[in-house]
C-alpha cells in the first residue's frame, strides 16, 4: 500500500518539529519555505563579521519541549545573568530576577520606587509557581497582567518602575495587557532553569533541527498561493499533492500582531557590569531593552555587541534612525564610540496575547479534513509552544495514518 505524503507549510521552528516527528514515525513528507534558509522568525545573520539576529531572543533551558527535538550540548549555551540594569530618569539601578534569594534585597530596598510589602508579595507569587503546574496556570482565566500584579498586593509603583520596563521587551507591548498566564509562565521557566543564548545566535537552534532532519526534505523559494483539497499551488507555478497538510504560517489576520525592531551596534567600551540587560522607563522613541554580549556573537575580543530593542509599529520604527536611538540611550551611556551595524524590522514579532491556550484542542488544530495548524500564534508566545504545536499536529496525522483514518 502507499505511504501517505505529508506537506509542511514553513520551516520555522513549528514546522521543524513536525517534519522530525514526521520522520522518527518513517511518514514521508516535505518541506515548503518561502525564503532562502530556516528559522522562521528565529534566524541570525552574519554582518561585518558580527552574528545578528532577527530580533532580541533568549531560549530557557526549562522549556518542557524543547529536550525532546534540541541537543543542548552541541548548541554551546552561553547562560546570562539574572538580573538587569533599569534606567529610568537618567539613573541607572540593578535588580535581580525575581528568585526568591534576593541577596541585593536591602540595596534594592533603598530605591524611591520598592516597598518591602512588593517584595513580600513578589516573594509569594514566586514561592507559589515553583509548586505550580503549567497544566494549572493556564487552567486560569485571561487577565491583564498589570491586573494580576495588582489583585497579588503590588504597588503601582513597583509595578510600573521594575517589572513593567522588563515585561515589555518580553510581550513586545508596553502596558502589561498580555495575559497573566503567560507571564506566570515565563517566570516559572525562569526559575526553573537557565536563561541562554547560543554561542553562534539563536538561528543555530533549527539549523540543527534541519541538520537533524536531513536536507533532502526541504523546498526553498517556495510561497504558496492555495490549498484546493489535496494539491498545493504555489507563486512560481510549482505544484504538488499530499494526503495531509501542515500549515504553520502565521494568521495575522486572526490576532494583532506586536511589531518591533532591532538595532544593532559595536563598541569597544564594555557599558553594563554586571549584567548583559538594560531595561527602559516608557520613552517616546518605544526602546524597551538594551542588551550587551562580550566575547558572544563578534568575532573580536575587543568590541562589545549591542542590540537595542524598539516596540513600536514597523511604520514608526522606519522613521527611527541610529542617530535618534543613540541621542537617547546617551541619557545613560557614553555613545561616543558606537557604530551602527544593522537594524531588523520584524512586522510580525508576537501575536496578541490577550487570550492564549496551553494546548492544541482538536477544533483549533484542525482546519480542515486533513489540513492542520501549527504554530505558536495560537497557543501563546514561546519556543516552547512552536515545538508543542508542530509536535500535535505531526502525532494527529501519525496516529491518523497508523489507523488508516
Amino acid at each position: 500500500m502507499k505511504k501517505k505524503k505529508v506537506a509542511i507549510i514553513g520551516a520555522g521552528i513549528s514546522g521543524l518539529t513536525a517534519a522530525l516527528y514526521l520522520k522518527r514515525a518513517n511518514i514521508p513528507f516535505e518541506v515548503f519555505e518561502k525564503t532562502a534558509e530556516v528559522g522562521g522568525r528565529m534566524k541570525s545573520e552574519l554582518v561585518e563579521g558580527l552574528i545578528v539576529d532577527h530580533g532580541f531572543q533568549i531560549f530557557l533551558t526549562s522549556y518542557p519541549e524543547a529536550l525532546s527535538v534540541v541537543n543542548y550540548a552541541d548548541l554551546e549555551f552561553t547562560p546570562l545573568t539574572k538580573g538587569f540594569t533599569l534606567c529610568k530618569n537618567k539613573k541607572k539601578y540593578f535588580l535581580e530576577y525575581p528568585n526568591g534569594r534576593y541577596r541585593n534585597v536591602f540595596n534594592m530596598l533603598r530605591y524611591p520606587f520598592m516597598d518591602i510589602k512588593s517584595l513580600w508579595n513578589m516573594a509569594k507569587i514566586v514561592v507559589y509557581l515553583r509548586s505550580t503546574s503549567l497544566k494549572k496556570i493556564f487552567s486560569q482565566k485571561d487577565i491583564p497582567t498589570h491586573k494580576f500584579l495588582k489583585n497579588r498586593g503590588l504597588s503601582d509603583d513597583f509595578i510600573s518602575h521594575t517589572l513593567q520596563p522588563f515585561l515589555k521587551g518580553i510581550f513586545l507591548e508596553n502596558n502589561l495587557e498580555t495575559s497573566s498566564k503567560v507571564f506566570q509562565y515565563v517566570l516559572k521557566m525562569m526559575l526553573s532553569g537557565s536563561i541562554v543564548v547560543p554561542t553562534n545566535g539563536m538561528g543555530a537552534i533549527p539549523k540543527q533541527l534541519y541538520k537533524n532532519i536531513g536536507t533532502n526534505y526541504f523546498h526553498f523559494f517556495k510561497s504558496l498561493e492555495k490549498i484546493e483539497n489535496e494539491n498545493l499551488f504555489f507563486e512560481d507555478g510549482y505544484k504538488t499533492s499530499a494526503d495531509f497538510i501542515i500549515d504553520t504560517r502565521p494568521k495575522t489576520f486572526q490576532k494583532k500582531a506586536n511589531q518591533n525592531s532591532l538595532f544593532v551596534f559595536i563598541t569597544p567600551n564594555k557599558v553594563l557590569k554586571a549584567c548583559e540587560l538594560a531595561v527602559f522607563e516608557n520613552n517616546p522613541l518605544g526602546i524597551s531593552n538594551l542588551v550587551q554580549f562580550s566575547n558572544l556573537y563578534v568575532n573580536s575580543r575587543d568590541v562589545e555587541y549591542i542590540g537595542i530593542s524598539v516596540n513600536n509599529k514597523v511604520s514608526e520604527s522606519n522613521k527611527l534612525d541610529s542617530k535618534k536611538i543613540l541621542e537617547y540611550i546617551t541619557n545613560y551611556f557614553d555613545t561616543t564610540d558606537w557604530k551602527w551595524i544593522k537594524t531588523h524590522h520584524i512586522p510580525y514579532g508576537l501575536n496578541n496575547q490577550e487570550q492564549v491556550n496551553y494546548s492544541y484542542k482538536k477544533e483549533i488544530m484542525a482546519q480542515k479534513e486533513k489540513t492542520y495548524l501549527a504554530g505558536d500564534w495560537n497557543l501563546y508566545g514561546s519556543t516552547n509552544a512552536a515545538i508543542h504545536s508542530g509536535k500535535c499536529a505531526a502525532e494527529a496525522i501519525i496516529r491518523r495514518v497508523n489507523t488508516n483514518i
